[in-house]
């Protein structure tokens, strides 16, 4: 048996989760291949032209990756890929495995390889039998893992309500994927035995008789970023004159469904839950160093249609400004207002329609900020820069003076730190 390899023939509650380690040999031999993938798309095009899957390499600091392994089974005369569906696939079994760089090919992105014991579960007098199984798979790094919890009982056991809920209002950067898997006997992969429906759902098909199995099978696919980023840049900040600054937004994303529409490449859905509202603000980032005049803040956000309002909170050193009936100030807050609405247009636009809601649309366009609305919108790698003057933020001219720059696909350095 190889390492990293697991039987599933347990239920979920037997098989607690297990850090399995990745070795460069694994990763060489290619049967087993889990890519956490940071990149662009190919090339940047018209809308005219298909969406291509994202292939320019990126920058991914994800080092652990958990799948989750559902299956189901069912006797039949005859079945098609669309008669098995999500909600008869439960899961059973949970893993973790570590998630490395190896060579020059993907230094930019992570890899990790894992090997599982398939069995194929075979019933007696139905002329085909089916065994479903499906892989889904989230990459994070290990200083993350509190920040958020999955969910796959709550929601009814099914594929498409596996659910992620953030501990708090610190949004890690977080990728998911849909993994497929061919199954080897006597190392010869059987294509026409499993094949793949719509939603992720692989299924096996065998004849009456007792179980057979197929021992290390690879797992293999393609994880994407779900998060976009937030960094907002000010320039001239009176150093000595400001204590700290603190960024709030207000219908906070803070649960989302795994498996979902948001994108051609995104399996996921826009969050179902936010926290605060419209007129409640949740802190997501802090700066109490500036350099040169400079502050810096960033967060990481997850999908969200509802979309979302921003203020800067401007906080005084103790006993240095006082209003105007001499009672000492401690803060004020600011509102973001961009002087106009900012779109993604083209092919960024086209990988995000199949998830989009229609108040997003202008056209085949998408809004990243509404200034009718006065809302940010968040896409799954999607990465929005905002920078401007301090004076201006603080002095709130209506519309607040400051330029918005849209990076779809982000794959540089993450150079802000998130507090």
């Amino acid at each position: 048996m190889a390492a990293g390899a697991a039987f599933l023939t347990g239920c979920a509650a037997d098989a607690p989760d297990e850090i399995a380690g990745s070795t460069p040999a694994d990763i060489a031999a290619g049967d087993s291949r889990i890519e956490i993938f940071a990149g662009t798309p190919a090339s940047i095009g018209g809308t005219t032209r298909a969406v291509e899957e994202p292939s320019r390499p990126g920058v991914c600091d994800a080092d652990r990756c958990k799948l989750w392994f559902y299956r189901g089974t069912k006797g039949t005369s005859s079945l098609s890929s669309q008669s098995f569906g999500a909600g008869d696939v439960t899961p059973i079994y949970s893993q973790i495995v570590r998630a490395e760089r190896f060579g020059d090919l993907y230094a930019q992105n992570k890899l990790a390889s894992y090997l599982y014991d398939f069995e194929a579960v075979r019933g007696v007098g139905y002329t085909r039998y089916y065994t479903a199984m499906a892989v889904p798979a989230l990459g994070y790094t290990e200083k993350d893992s509190e920040k958020f919890v999955t969910d796959t009982i709550s929601y009814g056991n099914k594929l498409n309500q596996l659910t992620l809920s953030l501990t708090g209002s610190d949004t890690p950067e977080l990728y998911f994927g849909r993994l497929a898997f061919p199954v080897y006997e006597d190392s010869e992969k059987k294509d026409d035995a499993m094949k793949a429906s719509d939603d992720g759902v692989f299924y096996y098909q065998a004849g009456p008789g007792g179980n057979q199995k197929f021992p290390e099978c690879p797992v293999n696919g393609r994880l994407y970023r779900i998060v976009s980023q937030m960094n907002i840049t000010l320039s001239d900040v009176p150093e000595g004159e400001i204590e700290k600054l603190e960024l709030y937004v207000s219908d906070f994303p803070d649960r989302m469904t795994l498996f979902g529409n948001h994108g051609a490449f995104y399996h996921v859905a826009t969050a179902s839950h936010h926290s605060g509202s419209e007129n409640e603000y949740v802190s997501v980032a802090t700066c109490d160093h500036f350099h040169k005049g400079e502050a810096r803040l960033s967060t990481f956000l997850l999908p969200s249609d509802l979309g979302y309002r921003m203020k800067i909170r401007v906080y005084y050193p103790e006993g240095k400004v006082f209003d105007s009936e001499g009672n000492p100030v401690r803060y004020k807050d600011c509102d973001i207002r961009p002087a106009k609405s900012v779109m993604m247009q083209g092919n960024d636009a086209e990988v995000y329609f199949d998830g989009a809601a229609e108040h997003l649309k202008q056209g085949r366009n998408l809004f990243v900020y509404n200034d009718t609305e006065q809302r940010f919108y968040s896409y799954s790698n999607v990465r929005i820069n905002l920078s401007g003057d301090f004076d201006n933020v603080l002095r709130e001219v209506t519309p607040v003076d400051i330029r918005v720059e849209v990076c779809p696909a982000f794959q540089n350095d993450h150079y802000f730190d998130i507090e």
